[in-house]
Formats: structure tokens, C-alpha cells, sequence
């Protein structure tokens, strides 16, 4: 290794690499270049005479990993395979390999993965004779999975009510299946070390004697039963470098934590904090756009980035004037970055809902430009689309054998392999589609009474959406056919929020396919969008083979990517923030921290985009652009649409008013006594107007609005 190898770190950079304390936590802003403080400390650190045995560097994703193993061995020119750096789950997995015998475990047990979890859990449901359309398999899952990362066991569960109860007995059932077959999940891994280092204090021990130096990367991200294991881990000798930035905490949704980097502080009261503020990637008006958004937020640590980059362009706004028009915006901004030498892997597209893509794809396609999902499905592709599509295949061509084979049971009606087997058999036998062999099975009676009786119901399901074709026009029809079939009520089951909107989307998309096509009758335009679909799908998998393409992809899969130039769309109150985000301080907060990201991500350009209009539900809808938008400094900002910049202040996002006084949804407003609060409701009109506030410290109040003052 070279002695002149920190020569190319900042001040901040090298203060970091070369602490001295034991714990110190490193608030690495966006773009401060973090990653390369962790590997330089690593190597400093060797460099001291720590031996690579006693280091443990924990990440959150094992690409992650790899790219650390990769700069360290690039950097001291030896291998470091006895080095521990990998995820949670792989940490807890290798001492578990060394313990198992005291974690009370087989000496062979064998992880599961989701896929497997459930299978299992569903299993589990059709012994208790547990009905999963009432009681989705999701559901059990989150519930086990949300209770072992907080650490709590089955029988240190109290339920409140029948639904915990029915909730518990599927979890201690899945503990007791889990045991017997020795299975371990994901969360099970971290869990399980966690007691045995309660249990083992000589193993703890020996642990902490191994690892003096333990890194954790990415701990905004951490949650508690992974907080509890770095806890235990630290002896009164180790040394902490925690490396984190709290601003960026956006995965609350799944588990994270931010509170986390504030609990360090309490329980490491030594522990040193270095601010990591210079932005190696973005221009000076990105940057400032960015801390002036993330200053409104209260719960955070505090920090400010600052560049020594030129100001860079202006950052523009554009008005649409309906999604389309703000997709083909995009594209005519494409095209011209296109002409004056920018690359497409240059050029990323961002949106809050994955439903959001379905337009723009369908703009890029028509435009012949490449494109690709970043960790995603094209729309298309999403399981909850081919089904709303098998389910309209099958109405307009009862002979689909693989339309009907996939929606036969979906939703969940009680037709498993057996009973599509013995159709199968009845179809080969007659030569018939699927279809037609139901229809023979209830004519001849030949299966049982209760599977007759769910195919009855099918075929009278798949007639009353034919009887409608005529009747209704294509977008109308496709809301029933969900409607009827219960598929956004059975996605809803899996808390998916992006299912459901994906679902209305494929609405929005018919009712657009209508405007721009004229057919003869119902039946004709049905098939016509279903082959322009097909062709829109066939497209899509073969106009982007090559390694230059724009990215699409939703802005909490962007974090840790930068691109040159950036799109946000769909800046709306109820789209981003999204509307069940609006009511609580703390998932507001998130979503501002969600916007901060997505600001962050641009390097040279950045555009925001909201549409005046949207359609939601088949209805055209008035949209009022996201608050968001009004914190942005006015001299930072191009509109252009050359309309009044001032229309982006929140006056332009009145939801609610009266003779004197002016509110909107989700406001930040101070009471005298409560203190801070969003507003969550109105009612009453006149002198019986008031105001339903969620305090934070309080709670929910109704409000005299004449108390009331803006933040």
C-alpha cells in the first residue's frame, strides 16, 4: 500500500479515515463519496497494525459488499478473503455455522427464502382450515417477519384482539413447523443470534474479542433487532464506525429505522460525529435545492452540503397539462439532450408510483427510444397487469388456454392442480379448449359437488363480463371486469399499494387507447387494445438491446445511483407526497426525505414535472401541484411554461377555505399550547368550521381554526 494514498481526500475525508477515538459516526451527506471513506479507514487501519481478522464490515446489500472487497484488495494489493464484510444476514448466517450446536440448532439447517415462507405459512393455513381469501398469506408473513425484527417471539406475543389471535396462532404454528424441519428465514438468522448472544455470554464474548473494529454502512437503513445485534456485538474495547445519512432514511415502509442514528447519541454518549458536507456530484443550484427541502424536516441530525461545482443550470418546472402531455414533454427533452451529445444511460426518469411508467413507456416505444426498468418489471410485465389481462383475454376469447389456466385461481376460489389436471385430461379427451372441458364437467357432473359449484360460478363470473361488452365502452368495461372478479380486493390483501394503483392504470390506458381509435362495435375495439398491448409488449423486449438506454424506475430504487440528467414526475399533492403519507409527521418526513433523494440524484439537470390534470379511476381529475415544489427557492427555478413562478407557492394548493382563513391538507400548522401538528380534516362551515390537527405530542384535536398559525 501506498503512503500517498490519502493524498487525493478532503479535510473531512481524512478526519474520518484517520479518528483515533473508539466510536465515531460518520453523516456522510449525498454524493460525499462515503464509500471511499469506509474502504480508506479499512486500509488506514491496517496500515496501523490492526490485524484484518479483527475487522467486521457490515453492508446492506451484498453488491455493496463486493464493491468494498474490491476497492480494499485494489487498494493493499493482497487478498482479503479472512476478512468478515457482508450483509446482516450473512453475518448472523456464519456464526450461526460456528454455533449452531448453542443456538440450539441442527448442524444442517437450512435457510428459507420468502417463496418458501410462504408455501410454508400456506400450508400451515390449510391444516387450521384457515380461508386465505379472508385471510391473506401476506398478512401472516408481515406478522412474523415484523415481530422477529423486533424481536419478539410467538409466546412473548399479546394479542388485543381476534385478529392478533388468529394472527399469533399461525405463528406459533410456523415456530413449530420451522423447528421440526429446521428451517431458518431471513429474519430467523438475525433473531436467533441475537438470543444466543443474551443466552452465551462466553460466545458474545469471543465475538467481541474477534471483532475490535466493526464497520456498519448504510445505518439510517438499520432496524432494531439489526441495531440490537451491532449493540451486542460491542464490548467496552471495540471500536464503532457507523456510517449513515439520516436525510436518506426512506425505507421506513419495510422496517428501517431512522431513529436509530439518533438512539446512538443516547446509548454511545463518547461516540464522535463528522460531518461529511462537500458534494462531489451535483451542480451548486441541485444542492441547494436539496438543503433547502430537507431543512423543513425536524427530526434529523443536521447537516448542509456544499460543492466547489460551477451553479449549473436552473432547475425547470414544467406545468402539464395531463400526463401525456408531461410524458411527451419528457420526450422532446430527450430527444434534444440527444442532439446536443448526451448519452440515454445519461438520462434517468423518476416517479414515486410504479403505475406512473405505463404512459411514459408507451411514449418511449412510440419514439423508438431504448428503455430500461431499473429493478423492475416493465408495466406489462407486473404479475397484477397479466392477470387483469388474462382475466379480458378470456372474455374475448373463451379458447385462451393460457389465460384461463392463469386466473382460474386467482382470485383464490378453491381449483388447485388436481382439479386442472382432471380438465386438462377432459380437453384432451375431446379435443376441446379448457373452456369448452369446463362446460362438458358440468354437463356430466363429473367432478364433486364443491368444485362443480366453484366452476359454475366461474363460467357464470365469465358470461356476466361478455353480457357487458356490448353495453359498456372499453375502459368501463375493463373497471367492471376488476370490479366483478375482486382483483384490486384480492391484491389489496397483499398491502401492496403499487398493485392496486398498477391495476387502475390498465383503466387509464384503455380510456386513452379510446380517444385515438374507431372501431365498428365494443367486441372489436376490446380485441384491438389487447393486440396493441401485445405488440407494445413484444416491442418493449426487443428495442433495447444494446448498453444505451434511459432509466425508468421509482425514486426509492434510485438511492445510491447518479445520473446527469433527471426527470421527477408526477410532482402532485396525493401523488408525492402520496396521499396516505399526508396526515402523520413522521411519514411526511420520510416523503420529503424520498424527494430529497430524488433531487440528489442529478448531477447537471434536474426537471420537475406535475400535470394540471390526471386521470384517476377513468375520471379527469384537477391536481394541485406537491408542496414540495413551494420549498424550492424561487431563484433557483425555471418555469417553462413562462407562467407566474409565484403559482407554485402554497396558496395554489388550497383544499379548504373559509371567510378568513385559508388551510390545506396536510399543512403544518403551531397551536399555542399543543405546539406543531398536521392538519388531517375539516369540518363544519362557518362559524362551526374547525379543524382536525394531529399533534405530535398530543395527538388528535378538532380545532378552532382562529388558534391556528402557519408554520
Amino acid at each position: 500500500m501506498k503512503n500517498d494514498i490519502f493524498s487525493n481526500l478532503n479535510s473531512k475525508q481524512l478526519q474520518a479515515v484517520m479518528y483515533t477515538g473508539q466510536n465515531v459516526l460518520i453523516l456522510a451527506g449525498a454524493g460525499s463519496g462515503k464509500t471511499r471513506v469506509i474502504v480508506y479507514r479499512i486500509a488506514w487501519l491496517l496500515s496501523q497494525g490492526i490485524n484484518i481478522n479483527n475487522i467486521l464490515a457490515v453492508t446492506f446489500t451484498n453488491k455493496a459488499a463486493k464493491e468494498m472487497k474490491d476497492r480494499l484488495e485494489k487498494i493493499l494489493c493482497i487478498p482479503i478473503n479472512l476478512m468478515w464484510v457482508g450483509t446482516f444476514h450473512n453475518l448472523a448466517h456464519k456464526l450461526l455455522r460456528i454455533h449452531w450446536k448453542e443456538a440450539e440448532l441442527n448442524k444442517n439447517f437450512q435457510i428459507i427464502d420468502t417463496n418458501d415462507q410462504i408455501k410454508l405459512i400456506k400450508s400451515i393455513c390449510h391444516d387450521y382450515t384457515i380461508d386465505i381469501n379472508l385471510w391473506p398469506i401476506q398478512q401472516f408473513k408481515n406478522f412474523i417477519n415484523i415481530n422477529k425484527s423486533n424481536g419478539v417471539r410467538s409466546n412473548e406475543f399479546i394479542p388485543t384482539n381476534y385478529n392478533e389471535e388468529i394472527l399469533l396462532k399461525i405463528y406459533k404454528q410456523y415456530e413449530i413447523v420451522c423447528n421440526c424441519n429446521n428451517f431458518v428465514d431471513f429474519n430467523e438468522l438475525l433473531l436467533r443470534i441475537c438470543e444466543l448472544f443474551k443466552k452465551n455470554l462466553n460466545i458474545k464474548q469471543l465475538c467481541r474479542e474477534k471483532f475490535q473494529y466493526i464497520f456498519v454502512d448504510e445505518f439510517q437503513d438499520t432496524n432494531k433487532i439489526q441495531y440490537t445485534l451491532i449493540k451486542e456485538l460491542l464490548g467496552d474495547n471495540s471500536n464503532l464506525t457507523i456510517v449513515g445519512d439520516d436525510d436518506q432514511s426512506i425505507y421506513g415502509w419495510r422496517g428501517a429505522n431512522p431513529g436509530n442514528m439518533l438512539r446512538l447519541s443516547h446509548d454511545y454518549p463518547n461516540i464522535h460525529t463528522i460531518r461529511l458536507e462537500q458534494n462531489y456530484r451535483s451542480t451548486f443550484n441541485i444542492i441547494s435545492a436539496a438543503n433547502t427541502v430537507i431543512n423543513n424536516n425536524t427530526t434529523r441530525l443536521g447537516k448542509k452540503l456544499w460543492t466547489e461545482k460551477d451553479k449549473g443550470e436552473l432547475i425547470t418546472i414544467y406545468t402539464a397539462s395531463s400526463e401525456l402531455d408531461e410524458a411527451q414533454y419528457i420526450i422532446e427533452k430527450i430527444q434534444f439532450w440527444i442532439k446536443s451529445g448526451k448519452k440515454l444511460k445519461d438520462l434517468a426518469i423518476l416517479y414515486r408510483s410504479n403505475a406512473q411508467s405505463r404512459i411514459i413507456e408507451e411514449q418511449l416505444l412510440r419514439s423508438e427510444i431504448p428503455y430500461k426498468i431499473y429493478g423492475g418489471l416493465r408495466f406489462f410485465e407486473r404479475a397484477e397487469i397479466k392477470d387483469v389481462l388474462a382475466y379480458i383475454r378470456l372474455i374475448a376469447n373463451n379458447n385462451d388456454d393460457i389465460s384461463f389456466e392463469r386466473i382460474i385461481n386467482i382470485p383464490t376460489r378453491g381449483i388447485g392442480e388436481v382439479t386442472l389436471k382432471a380438465l386438462k385430461n377432459i380437453a384432451k379427451q375431446n379435443k376441446c379448449s379448457l373452456w369448452q372441458a369446463t362446460k362438458i364437467t358440468l354437463i356430466n357432473q363429473e367432478l364433486s359437488k364443491r368444485i362443480l359449484q366453484i366452476l359454475q360460478k366461474f363460467v357464470d363470473l365469465i358470461n356476466e363480463c361478455i353480457n357487458r361488452i356490448n353495453i359498456l365502452n372499453l375502459s368501463s368495461l375493463i373497471s367492471y371486469i376488476i370490479d366483478i372478479t375482486n382483483l384490486r380486493e384480492y391484491y389489496t390483501k397483499f398491502d401492496r399499494q403499487s398493485r392496486i394503483e398498477n391495476i387502475d392504470e390498465i383503466i387509464i390506458a384503455a380510456e386513452q387507447y379510446s380517444l385515438f381509435v374507431q372501431t365498428s362495435n365494443n367486441l372489436s375495439l376490446l380485441q384491438e387494445f389487447l393486440s396493441h398491448i401485445s405488440l407494445e409488449s413484444e416491442d418493449a423486449s426487443d428495442h433495447c438491446n444494446n448498453e444505451n438506454y434511459v432509466t425508468l424506475m421509482s425514486m426509492h430504487a434510485a438511492k445510491g445511483l447518479e445520473f446527469s440528467i433527471v426527470f421527477l414526475c408526477g410532482m402532485e399533492e396525493g401523488l408525492f407526497p402520496h396521499i396516505k403519507s399526508i396526515i402523520n409527521f413522521e411519514s411526511l418526513e420520510e416523503e420529503r426525505r424520498l424527494f430529497y433523494v430524488g433531487i440528489t440524484r442529478a448531477m447537471d439537470k434536474l426537471y420537475m414535472l406535475y400535470s394540471k390534470k390526471r386521470l384517476v379511476y377513468g375520471h379527469k381529475n384537477e391536481r394541485q401541484p406537491s408542496r414540495f415544489l413551494s420549498e424550492i427557492p424561487l431563484n433557483l427555478i425555471f418555469n417553462d411554461n413562462k407562467n407566474d413562478i409565484q403559482k407554485l407557492d402554497h396558496n395554489d394548493m388550497k383544499l379548504c377555505s373559509t371567510k378568513n382563513y385559508h388551510f390545506y391538507l396536510g399543512q403544518k400548522v403551531v397551536h399555542p399550547y399543543f405546539g406543531e401538528g398536521i392538519i388531517n380534516k375539516f369540518e363544519g362551515e362557518g362559524e362551526y368550521f374547525s379543524v382536525t390537527v394531529n399533534f405530535r405530542k398530543f395527538g388528535k384535536k378538532s380545532i378552532l381554526p382562529k388558534y391556528l398559525s402557519n408554520k
